[in-house]
This record gives structure tokens, C-alpha cells and sequence, in this order.
């Protein structure tokens, strides 16, 4: 057979179901002699497929088989070899560990060397400020040079080979740059961090924070988090989170409030009062699964972005945003070393910068809703009046502000969400006293918990006579039923609180 004839394929990444399918299958062999609660097993491959997410992060790694499967192995039986460094950190060095020693066959006295090696280069690229991260044969080799004057080193074409064997260092287009983003960001973190208590690491973590609207910034500081506990990382990412909006009032949902007018109407023409009586969870998750696949399928391929070119508004919201994943990220690499006081303060701040981004938005339709209409109406039927083109809108622009502060929230819940943490969320949310908050800490707490209907009924008498807050309160409680499985008893319960009918299942259907 000639080469020409040969066919070459290759493995795509897995989607978000193959990977949940891949996890669960991972869970049932590691537990193969246990009895597997189906509750279980639902909240324990939920932490599971979480985890994986955090690593793989947004297309930082491909998710092929082998890297999922070697996370999940070193999640469930490694720890960090130095104590500053999270379990995460501990996950992305194994993989590039694997690569020098089976793909490259560096010798165990070696890698440490390579580790150095990878480190220094992928600083080097750093400090270059390029947005293309690549070198050409003549760079790499200046590189070198300067290298060995420093260190001990192998020759250039030895070095070179061990880099490309391994993939971690890929050759495109006669450049030379790192295969995978999670390695260069690593490398680049644990640079930075190793030097964090200099002025210069200082003044790195500064920068890399008033640019967060910048995703390799943003990158690094995450994996930052993975690699060092020094308190000016905590303080300079607190201090992130409270710039970009600092002026905005956050939104608190109480009744008559700015906000909470915004979403007062559309609220009370959302109908919603059924819920089926069996649910399957595994298959919910499994629908859940394939949305999101249908999502990612349709999104564009990620490009390098001009900033320059978004409004200031949304540099800003991008700011905010990435911020509340940092300071999380930080909360729950530390939860079990920083002071209880030290906790709910992050926290507290974490929160008010989601309502000030909710607040933000609010602000930013509100304003603009006349120019938007005269836009429209210079495009719109000329039969259509101002006053129906206003109502269109004045719709469309709740459903979304309804639909913005949820996301906001669902932001929160995943950046920060732990169970460990239920009751720094609960005192959070007394501190600051406001319906937001309330309904908020117990979405944390019942998406990384068991709900309580003890704790749904108190909450629930609290805000039935807030219907917003009801509303959200209700979508997060049907996400519960939809996603856990919950007794006939419990969810007929649930259903009469909330004045729900319960649908007839399908086995009574087929009788009738």
C-alpha cells in the first residue's frame, strides 16, 4: 500500500455528553465493590464532571479521552507534591510530567531540568508582550544561548527534540510555540508566582489584574491561584472586583427598587405552574448535556479579540465578570486556610459585584431604550405605531434583564459553589440583608447541597410577596426536582407550597 492511499484521521475532542458518559462510567469502576446510592452518584459525578471543567477550562485543553481519564486519576489518587500548590495545579503538572517522560522518554533526574527549561521559555514569550506567542528557529536558538549562560543545559538540537517529541512545543508554519494553552499559561503562573513576594512579582500581579478584560491575563491569573496562597494575590484580586462598577448602586431586588421595576411585569406573564410527577435526572442531565453540545457547535471559532474595538461597557462588564471567577477560584483553593471573617468578607465582595454588574446592565437598557427605538422605527412596518414598537421592546428588554441578572447569578453559583462553604453563604447573605442575596445563597447551597424543605419554606414565606425574587426562587427550585432525585412526598410538598399542579405520569396516561 502506497502512503497516498493511507488515511489519516484523528480524534476531536469530546462533547459535553460524551464527557459526562466518561465520567460516569470512570465513577462506577472506581467503585465497583460499593453499594451506589443513585443520589450518590448523582451529586458525586456532578462534582466530578465540575472539577474536570475547571481544568479543562474554556478550550484550554482539548477534551480528548486520555487527558479527561488522567485527570479523573490524578483528582482521585494524588496529591500536591508542595503545599502552596492546589490539587488543580498538582493535575496540570502530572499531564506535562506524562508528556516528558513517556512521549519525550526523559529520564526522572531530567525532568526537572526540562521543567525549568519550559518555565523559562514560556516567560521569555511572556515578556515579549506578542499577541502571536511563537518563535521563529533563530529566536528559539537566541533563546537557548541565553539559557545555558544561566543554567545547565543540553545542547540546542537535543533540547529542541525532547520539546517537540513530547508536544508540548509544536512546529506551525516554521514557528515554534507551545502545543496547548494550559501549558504556556502553567509555566507563566508559576514564573510569576515563585516571585510574587518581589516588587516585581507585585507589580506582574497588578497588571495582569487591571487587564482582565484580556483573556491571557485573566488565564494567568487563574492558574496564579493554582500555584501560590501570598496574600497580595487575594488583595489585588479582591480589589479587582470592586473597580469596574464601583460607582453603580447594587441591585438588592427589594419591591419598588430600580431593578426590581424593570422585571415587575414580564414576572407576572410567565406562567409556569406544572411539574411532571417522575423525573429522571440522569436522563435531565443527560438533555442538559446536549444542549450545551448544540450551543458549542454553533458558537464561532475562538480568535484573538481587538479590544479595541468593544465599547467601554463591555470591556468593563468583561472585568467584572472574569474577576468574580478569580476571586472564587481563590476562595475555594483557600477555603480551608483563610480566617471565617476573611471568607465572608470575599465573599460579600464577590456578591456586590455581581449586583452592581445586574445594576450596571439595568442602567445601561434603561438609558438607551429611546435610541433603540428610533433605530427600530426606521426599519420596522410603517403601519406599526411608536406605542407598539415601545411595548415590543419594553419586553424584549425585560425578558433579557431577567435573563442577564439570571446568567449573573449562574456566574456566581459556579465560580464560587461548594458545599463546604454552605454556611460562609448563609452568613453572607444576613450580612447583607437583601432579598438578592438570600435567594442567591440558597441557589449556591442547593445546587452544591441537598435542599431542605425546612430552609425552602422559611425562604419561601420570606419572598412570596416579592414575586420577582419568587421567580427566580421557583426557577431554581424546579432545577432542583429536574436535576436530583427527590421522594413522591417531598416533591408533592414542594408543589403545594408553591400552588404547582403535578402532571399525570405517563403510566396513568396509557391507562386512561
Amino acid at each position: 500500500m502506497n502512503q497516498q492511499d493511507l488515511l489519516y484521521a484523528r480524534i476531536l475532542p469530546l462533547g459535553y455528553k460524551k464527557r459526562g458518559k466518561l465520567i460516569e462510567s470512570f465513577y462506577r469502576l472506581t467503585h465497583q465493590n460499593v453499594f451506589i446510592d443513585k443520589q450518590l452518584f448523582l451529586e458525586e459525578t456532578k462534582k466530578l464532571f465540575d472539577e474536570v471543567q475547571t481544568i479543562l477550562g474554556d478550550k484550554l485543553m482539548p477534551a480528548y479521552p486520555i487527558f479527561i481519564i488522567s485527570i479523573l486519576q490524578s483528582m482521585n489518587m494524588m496529591q500536591p507534591a508542595r503545599i502552596e500548590q492546589t490539587s488543580y495545579g498538582y493535575c496540570y503538572h502530572t499531564l506535562i510530567h506524562y508528556a516528558l517522560s513517556v512521549k519525550a522518554k526523559v529520564r526522572n533526574e531530567d525532568i526537572d531540568s526540562c521543567f525549568n527549561y519550559l518555565g523559562e521559555l514560556a516567560f521569555y514569550l511572556y515578556k515579549k508582550g506578542d499577541e502571536i506567542q511563537s518563535l521563529s528557529n533563530v529566536e528559539l536558538k537566541k533563546f537557548h544561548e541565553e539559557y545555558a549562560n544561566q543554567f545547565v543545559s543540553k545542547n540546542f538540537q537535543d533540547m529542541k527534540q525532547i520539546l517537540l517529541d513530547s508536544n508540548i512545543i509544536v512546529l506551525d508554519d516554521e514557528e515554534y510555540r507551545f502545543g496547548y494553552e494550559y501549558i504556556y499559561y502553567y509555566l507563566v503562573a508559576q514564573k510569576i508566582a515563585a516571585v510574587v513576594a518581589t516588587d516585581f512579582g507585585r507589580n506582574e500581579i497588578k497588571k495582569l489584574c487591571n487587564n482582565l478584560e484580556n483573556d491571557k491575563c485573566a488565564n494567568i491569573l487563574v492558574f496564579i491561584t493554582h500555584h501560590s496562597k501570598d496574600s497580595i494575590l487575594i488583595e489585588e484580586a479582591t480589589l479587582a472586583t470592586m473597580l469596574p462598577f464601583e460607582e453603580i448602586t447594587p441591585i438588592t431586588l427589594d419591591k419598588g427598587k430600580e431593578y426590581y421595576k424593570l422585571l415587575e411585569s414580564i414576572v407576572e406573564q410567565l406562567k409556569d405552574n406544572i411539574i411532571p410527577a417522575e423525573i429522571d435526572p440522569i436522563k435531565e442531565r443527560e438533555k442538559n448535556w446536549e444542549q450545551q453540545d448544540k450551543i458549542e457547535k454553533n458558537l464561532p471559532a475562538k480568535d484573538e479579540e481587538d479590544l479595541s474595538t468593544l465599547p467601554q461597557e463591555i470591556i468593563m462588564m468583561r472585568q467584572a465578570i472574569r474577576a468574580l471567577e478569580i476571586v472564587g477560584q481563590i476562595i475555594k483553593n483557600r477555603k480551608g486556610s483563610l480566617p471565617r471573617t476573611q471568607l465572608i468578607d470575599m465573599v460579600t465582595e464577590l456578591y456586590f459585584t455581581a449586583f452592581r454588574t445586574i445594576g450596571f446592565f439595568g442602567k445601561l437598557v434603561t438609558n438607551t431604550q429611546d435610541e433603540i427605538i428610533e433605530n427600530l422605527k426606521n426599519d420596522s412596518n410603517e403601519y406599526e405605531t411608536k406605542a407598539r414598537m415601545k411595548e415590543r421592546l419594553n419586553i424584549f428588554i425585560q425578558l433579557y434583564s431577567l435573563r442577564f441578572c439570571l446568567g449573573i447569578f449562574s456566574k456566581v453559583i459556579h465560580s464560587v459553589g461548594l458545599s463546604e462553604l454552605k454556611e460562609i453563604f448563609s452568613e453572607v447573605a444576613i450580612k447583607i440583608g437583601t432579598p438578592a442575596a438570600k435567594v442567591l445563597s440558597f441557589s449556591i447551597n442547593t445546587c452544591y447541597g441537598r435542599m431542605s424543605y425546612g430552609e425552602l419554606q422559611k425562604i419561601y414565606k420570606e419572598m412570596k410577596s416579592n414575586p420577582v425574587v419568587l421567580r427566580i426562587l421557583k426557577a431554581r427550585v424546579k432545577s432542583y426536582l429536574y436535576n436530583n432525585h427527590v421522594d413522591y412526598k417531598k416533591r408533592q410538598q414542594i408543589a403545594e407550597l408553591f400552588n404547582w399542579q403535578v402532571a399525570p405520569s405517563q403510566s396513568n396516561k396509557q391507562l386512561r
